[in-house]
């Protein structure tokens, strides 16, 4: 974009507009508007800036906004209405008429950054594409991701319908865009809205967590404005379905993947964030996740079984066959041990017991593919191969070698084929 967008700026305070024109020099046209039912719709580019003090307009009425495609900030002052939380979803962004003239600069240069790109017209962020052209340009292995998912949207749509909706979509982004373009964010930080309800910011990976943390405090601060004081104090609202059905649904929280690895494609990154907000939204929800996991070279040694089996017949019987066939075998009956022989033995194979105590196999599944690094060991759970162990008790004394290594020959043949299936 090779010309200045336009900042119009409607307040009574000649000193904060003699600021902002000051500080937007460089990358703006300034323009003062005496009167806000003067504005023209049809002069503002969705690349202008909107700045309304309302410190200085007591009796602000939010639907002058309608029908304005340019990035709106509200300008407030301790002297600002009562109200002021309730007008914020009707803006882009907000700032304290207090705020030093070099950190007003720094947030003007992000927001004339942030401008450069095509915004949807509700959250006023940059899409997926974009999202996917800059983590292909402008990201590096220092740089962490961070996805956030409002939680429940649909049934929020389907209770408080589609005003409020957009209410809460324009409040997620005004919080975020808040937060990435503060002054004690000192790297670059960029934020996306990459589908209806999910948003992404890329940054350092060593302030992306603090982010993350900011947004939850000041979404927790504003749910006022969604939901009334009977829902809050009972954590809940009610939905009816179209059949008549009543559900009640938990107060609309955020849920947050942030990736520290580096993928070389969006494709992959894509899988592996859908692959950790299933996880987590199975816990639930409303918290941060960070995937800890790391690219590591060292695969898993090929020719080694970790048998985690509670049954000690099984488990013999399992060994006997395995070390038959050549395979170097690790035994353990608990949960907790079977977790530290995995990360001793790096086995190719793990036969996971399904009554396996301490720690449940659902659960040492989930550390394996979450908290543990990337790996390509395979698991095989008990139930599988139950029915070739059985078969095992039921031969007769008479052909019981040679029923002994059809039966092996199958288990062998089952574990080659999950080998290729890895592959």
């Amino acid at each position: 974009m090779n010309h200045k967008s336009h900042i119009f700026i409607s307040s009574k305070d000649s000193d904060f507009s003699s600021k902002i024109k000051e500080v937007s020099a460089d990358n703006f046209r300034f323009k003062k508007l005496n009167k806000l039912n003067t504005i023209k719709r049809e002069e503002m580019q969705s690349q202008d800036v909107l700045l309304i003090d309302i410190s200085t307009l007591p009796n602000f009425d939010y639907r002058v906004l309608d029908g304005i495609d340019s990035f709106k900030i509200l300008v407030y002052d301790r002297y600002s209405p009562e109200n002021i939380s309730e007008l914020l979803p009707f803006f882009d962004f907000y700032i304290s008429k207090s705020i030093p003239a070099s950190e007003l600069k720094n947030k003007m240069n992000k927001i004339r950054e942030l401008l450069r790109y095509s915004l949807n017209r509700i959250t006023h962020l940059p899409g997926s594409i974009d999202f996917e052209n800059y983590y292909s340009k402008d990201t590096s292995p220092e740089t962490a991701l961070a996805f956030l998912d409002i939680d429940n949207f649909k049934y929020f749509c389907a209770a408080k319908g589609y005003a409020k909706s957009e209410m809460l979509l324009r409040l997620v982004s005004n919080i975020i865009k808040k937060n990435i373009f503060t002054s004690t964010i000192k790297s670059k930080a960029m934020a996306f809205n990459i589908f209806l309800d999910r948003f992404a910011i890329v940054s350092d990976r060593d302030e992306i967590t603090r982010i993350c943390s900011f947004i939850y405090e000041d979404f927790a601060r504003y749910k006022n404005i969604l939901f009334d004081n009977n829902e809050l104090t009972r954590q809940f609202y009610v939905m009816q379905d179209r059949i008549g059905n009543i559900f009640d649904i938990p107060i609309t929280t955020i849920t947050t993947a942030v990736i520290t690895r580096h993928f070389e494609s969006t494709i992959e990154l894509y899988k592996n964030t859908e692959d950790i907000f299933r996880y987590i939204k199975g816990k639930g929800g409303n918290l941060i996740f960070s995937d800890r996991r790391q690219i590591t070279n060292q695969n898993p040694e090929k020719g080694i079984v970790l048998l985690a089996v509670y049954d000690q017949m099984k488990c013999n019987y399992l060994k006997i066959s395995l070390e038959r066939m050549g395979w170097k075998v690790f035994i353990t009956n608990d949960g907790i041990t079977t977790l530290k022989l995995y990360n001793r033995t790096r086995p190719s194979i793990i036969i996971l017991d399904e009554e396996l105590p301490i720690i449940s196999y659902k659960d040492i599944i989930n550390v394996l593919r979450y908290e543990l690094s990337d790996n390509k060991t395979i698991i095989i759970l008990l139930g599988e191969i139950d029915e070739l162990i059985n078969s095992q008790y039921e031969f007769s004394t008479m052909n019981g070698d040679l029923n002994a290594d059809r039966i092996n020959q199958k288990l062998i043949g089952l574990l080659s084929h999950k080998m290729e299936d890895n592959t």
